[in-house]
C-alpha cells in the first residue's frame, strides 16, 4: 500500500472511531411525590405578597419526619408572618426544629421529637421555613405554608410587575398537578395585563372581573420551575421601587444585551468561523499527508521486508538473539534478557535461583556466575561483566545501574547490527524522524485543544477540530515511525527469514508434535522465543512434556548466603515456577518483556428556591 493511501486511511479511521460523548443522568427516586401543589399569591394594595403554598405529599417508601422551604431573598425586602398548617391545624413555633432539620439534611440522622413544630431562619440570602412531624412512612400529609413577602414587586413609572417563581426548581420529586392563583389589585382592566410564564408548560385564564389569574400545570418534573411574569399599569398599588430593583434590572439589561449580541453572533458570525475551522482542519490533514509522504520519500526504506518468506524450521544463521530483535523490530527491549539466557546456554555464565526462608515469607534472588570469557560481541561482554562475576553476583545488587546498562546495551546491539550492513541508517535514528515530531505534535495539540475548547467552545463549537487533526497526525506519525526503518537488500532478506522462524516457534508452542521434535534441545531456541514474545507459552509447553531443566539453571534452597544448598530436581515441570520467576526477575530487571504477547427560561424572578420532605 502506498504511504499516501495508508496515512489517509489511518486518519479517516481514527476520526470515525472517536466516541460520542453522551451525558448520563442518574435516575433517583426520593421516596415521595407531590400529589398536588396549590399556590395562592395575593397582591396587597401596599405591594406586599400574601402567599399560601398548600403541598400534598404522598409518601411511597422510607421514613419521613418533616420538610422545608427555602426562598432566595435577593429580590425581595423581607419575609415575615410565617405560619405552617396541616389539615386546618397550626404547627407551633419551636426553634429546636431548625437543628432537627439541618441534622436530618446533612447526615440523615433523626434527633427530633415525635411532635409537630416549625422554625424559620436565614442563612446568607436564603430564608428557611422548616417543619417537623411524627415519623411517617406511608400515606399523605397536606402541609400549608403561609408567609408575607415584602418588597417583591418591581415598580416602574408606567407599569408594575410581579416576577415570581411560584413553583420552586430546587427539588427532587415530581409534582403531579400544580394550581397557581394570582389575586390582582382591584381596578385592573384584563385587557391591560401582560401575562407571561416560563419553565413548565402551563395553561391559564383570567377571571372575567379581572380579579385573578389562574395557572394550571401537570407532571412538573424535578428541577422544573414555573415562573410568572405579570405586568399591569402603574398606580394601582401604593409602593416605591425596592432597593434591590435598580441593580438587578441593570444586571438583567446587561444580560439581555449580551444575549442579543450572542444571538447576532450565532446567526451571522459563528457559522463562518465554524466553516473556517473545518476548512483549516482539511488543510491540516492534507499537510499531514504531504509531510509524512515527504519524510518517507526522503528517508524511507531502501528495501522492504517480504511479507511471506515461506517456512523456516531452524535458525537461518548464527545471529545473536539481541541482533535478531534489532533486525526484525528495529528496537531492543527483550534483547538483554535473551542475551543473558543465550550466554547461559553457551555455558559462559550460570544462573542460580536461591531461596532463603524468613519469618513470614521466602526471599528469592538470582546469582549469575561467570564461567569463562568467550564472547562474540561487545554487548555480550558488557552484560556478562556488569551482571555476573566468577564468585557469583546477586542480581538484586545490580538494580541501581540497570536502566543505564539497558540503554548502553541497546546502543551497542544497534551499532553492531548497523555495522553488519543490515540497515542503511541506524534504526533509532530512522524512527526518530517521525517519532519525536509525532510526540511533540500530539502532546502540545492536545493541551491547546483542551484549553481552547474550555475557553471558546460557546463561541466556536469547531475550535477543537484543527487541534484534533493535529493530535491524530501526531498519533499517526508515531504509529508509522517504525516503518521508516531502512533495510539494505541483505538486511530485508535476513529479517524475513528470522520472522518466518519466529512463526515456526509460535506454532511450536501450540503444536505438541512439533515441540516433541525439539524436546531435548528446547532451551537452545529459548533465547529466540524470548525475542518473539513467547516466553510463558514456551515454558508451559515443554514443562507439560517433562522436558529436562536446562543444565545452566540451578534452583537452590539455601539456609544462608553461603554453603551448598539443596538443589531441586532437574525436570522442567518440577522447577517451572522457579524458572518462570527467574525469567520474570531478569526480564523485569533488564527492562525487557518476557510475556506471552505477539511480536508485533426567564430566570429573573423572585421566589423559587427549593423544598421537599426529609
Amino acid at each position: 500500500m502506498r504511504v499516501t493511501q495508508l496515512v489517509a486511511n489511518i486518519l479517516c479511521l481514527m476520526f470515525l472511531l472517536l466516541p460520542a460523548s453522551m451525558p448520563v443522568q442518574a435516575d433517583s427516586h426520593p421516596g415521595y411525590i407531590y400529589d398536588s401543589v396549590n399556590v395562592d399569591i395575593a397582591i396587597k394594595p401596599n405591594s406586599d405578597l400574601q402567599i399560601s403554598e398548600l403541598q400534598k405529599f404522598d409518601f411511597l417508601s422510607g421514613d419521613f419526619h418533616g420538610g422545608y422551604r427555602l426562598i432566595p431573598t435577593d429580590r425581595l425586602v423581607s419575609i415575615d408572618n410565617v405560619e405552617v398548617w396541616e389539615d386546618n391545624k397550626g404547627y407551633p413555633l419551636n426553634p429546636e426544629v431548625r437543628d432537627w432539620i439541618k441534622k436530618r439534611i446533612l447526615t440523615g440522622e433523626v434527633i427530633g421529637k415525635e411532635e409537630n413544630g416549625y422554625a424559620t431562619w436565614t442563612e446568607g440570602n436564603r430564608f428557611w421555613i422548616g417543619w417537623w412531624f411524627p415519623t411517617t412512612m406511608s400515606g399523605s400529609r397536606n402541609i400549608e405554608v403561609k408567609y408575607t413577602a415584602r418588597g417583591a414587586l418591581r415598580i416602574h413609572d408606567d407599569t408594575d410587575r410581579l416576577y415570581w417563581k411560584a413553583i420552586w426548581p430546587d427539588r427532587t420529586a415530581v409534582i403531579n398537578e400544580a394550581n397557581i392563583t394570582v389575586r390582582l389589585p382591584s381596578g385592573i382592566d384584563p385587557k391591560q395585563l401582560k401575562i407571561e410564564h416560563h419553565g413548565a408548560a402551563a395553561a391559564y385564564h383570567v377571571k372575567e372581573d379581572g380579579s385573578a389569574i389562574i395557572f394550571t400545570a401537570t407532571n412538573i418534573t424535578p428541577a422544573q420551575e414555573t415562573e410568572l411574569d405579570i405586568t399591569w399599569p402603574h398606580g394601582l398599588i401604593d409602593a416605591q421601587a425596592p432597593a434591590w430593583q435598580k441593580e438587578v434590572e441593570k444586571a438583567e439589561a446587561e444580560a439581555q444585551a449580551h444575549q442579543e449580541r450572542m444571538a447576532y453572533y450565532e446567526s451571522n458570525v459563528k457559522p463562518y468561523i465554524n466553516l473556517s475551522m473545518f476548512l483549516l482542519t482539511l488543510l491540516i490533514v492534507l499537510a499531514a499527508i504531504l509531510w509524512i509522504k515527504r519524510v518517507f520519500k526522503q528517508y524511507g526504506p531502501a528495501s522492504t521486508v517480504p511479507r511471506d518468506h515461506g517456512s523456516q524450521y531452524s535458525p537461518p544463521d548464527k545471529l545473536a538473539p539481541a541482533l535478531v530483535e534489532i533486525l526484525v523490530s528495529g528496537r531492543s527491549s527483550r534483547g538483554m534478557t535473551a542475551t543473558i539466557f543465550d550466554l547461559a546456554h553457551r555455558r559462559i555464565i550460570q544462573i542460580e535461583e536461591i531461596r532463603q526462608k524468613a519469618t513470614l515469607f521466602t526471599n528469592r534472588d538470582l546469582v549469575l556466575t561467570r564461567l569463562k570469557d568467550d564472547y562474540d560481541y561487545d554487548f555480550e561482554k558488557m552484560v556478562s561483566e556488569e551482571l555476573a562475576s566468577p564468585e557469583g553476583a546477586r542480581l538484586s545488587a545490580k538494580q541501581t545501574g540497570m536502566a543505564m546498562l539497558l540503554k548502553e546495551f541497546g546502543k551497542s546491539a544497534e551499532s553492531e547490527a548497523f555495522s553488519q550492513g543490515f540497515f542503511t541508517h541506524a534504526p533509532s535514528q530512522s524512527i526518530k524522524r517521525l517519532l519525536l515530531p509525532g510526540i511533540l505534535i500530539m502532546v502540545f495539540s492536545m493541551l491547546i485543544m483542551i484549553l481552547l475548547s474550555v475557553l471558546l467552545f460557546d463561541y466556536v463549537e469547531f475550535i477543537f477540530l484543527p487541534f484534533l487533526a493535529l493530535t491524530i497526525t501526531g498519533v499517526v506519525a508515531i504509529i508509522l515511525s517504525h516503518k521508516l526503518i531502512s533495510y539494505t537488500e541483505e538486511g530485508a532478506g535476513r529479517a524475513a527469514a528470522w520472522k518466518a522462524f519466529g512463526k515456526y516457534l509460535r506454532q511450536m508452542t501450540r503444536d505438541r508434535q512439533l515441540a516433541a521434535d525439539q524436546l531435548n534441545t528446547w532451551d537452545s531456541y529459548f533465547p529466540f522465543a524470548i525475542i518473539f514474545g513467547l516466553t510463558k507459552p514456551w515454558i508451559s509447553q515443554f514443562a507439560r512434556m517433562d522436558a529436562s531443566a536446562p543444565v545452566w539453571f540451578i534452583a537452590y534452597h539455601r539456609p544462608g548466603d553461603s554453603g551448598a544448598g539443596t538443589a531441586m530436581t532437574s525436570s522442567l515441570s518440577s522447577v517451572k515456577s522457579a524458572f518462570s520467576n527467574m525469567v520474570t526477575a531478569i526480564s523485569g530487571s533488564s527492562g525487557g518483556s518476557g510475556g506471552s504477547g505477539g511480536s508485533g427560561g426567564g430566570g429573573g424572578g423572585g421566589g423559587g428556591g427549593g423544598g421537599g420532605a426529609i
